[in-house]
């Protein structure tokens, strides 16, 4: 198949895999719970820690984790606002990525896919964080 297609494919796929993750949150007891996406972007910037793991290389293993630190710091601050700048942070070194340190064995569709991911998640929360301001500010009218 060729790069352009499977990308496709994969940003389509982490898009699903989003919207289903987050119909899944909604319907469950986890919607309630302030930590549910924070630490939804902690674990999803530890994918590239388990590539790097999985390549054996050490130095890649150590900037990865060092990279998916800054992503649990911002996960751990408790601010909706710093969650969301974080997944749309790890959605642009997605896309970056493969240029930036493609040394080890992340697979080919990763980064495509969890851009897809990613996105939907900001989508999502930006929609929700906007319209839960919306309604609060009315409320004090």
């Amino acid at each position: 198949m060729p790069i352009v297609g499977a990308t496709v494919i994969a940003l389509g796929a982490g898009i699903a895999c989003g919207v289903l993750c987050i119909l899944g949150i909604q319907q469950s007891p986890l919607r309630q719970r302030p930590w549910t996406y924070p630490v939804l972007l902690a674990v999803t910037a530890a994918f590239y820690v388990l590539f790097a793991f999985l390549g054996g290389a050490v130095i890649d293993v150590v900037i990865e984790a060092c990279i998916a630190v800054v992503f649990l710091v911002v996960a751990c601050s408790g601010s909706r606002i710093g969650v969301i700048a974080g997944f749309a942070v790890h959605a642009v070194f997605d896309a970056i990525h493969p240029w930036l340190l493609g040394a080890h064995p992340v697979p080919s569709w990763w980064p495509a896919f969890c851009f897809g991911f990613d996105g939907a998640i900001v989508l999502w929360l930006a929609r929700h964080t906007l319209r839960t301001a919306y309604r609060d500010a009315l409320l004090c009218l």
